[in-house]
């Protein structure tokens, strides 16, 4: 959902998810509801979503090593906060390197 905020905020028209969670795109299903707790906070970033080209792709784990590794580094963080970064982080190099030669 912040994804989808960031998206917003900077205009962006054409917008891929790609996640390892069945739950997200579960979401996605009209009648699968959301947790109350968040519930119009995701209302609010499918609003969002209408204005983007959007598409949304579940990756297991184990097939998408960049993304779990962003998931690791996502995890140590506190709760309700965010990264961006205009470049990859140092972190993925050798990750995006991988992928790039298979």
């Amino acid at each position: 959902m912040f994804a989808i905020e960031k998206a917003e905020a900077l205009r962006f028209c054409n917008v891929c998810i790609e996640s390892d969670s069945l739950q997200l795109f579960n979401a996605f299903n009209p009648d699968n509801r959301v947790s109350w707790q968040i519930r119009n906070w995701w209302n609010n970033c499918k609003e969002m979503m209408k204005g983007m080209n959007t598409i949304c792709t579940h990756i297991p784990r184990e097939g998408n090593q960049v993304t779990n590794a962003l998931a690791k580094n996502g995890h140590d963080l506190p709760r309700f906060t965010s990264q961006w970064w205009n470049d990859p982080p140092l972190f993925l190099n050798v990750l995006l390197y991988r992928d790039s030669i298979r």
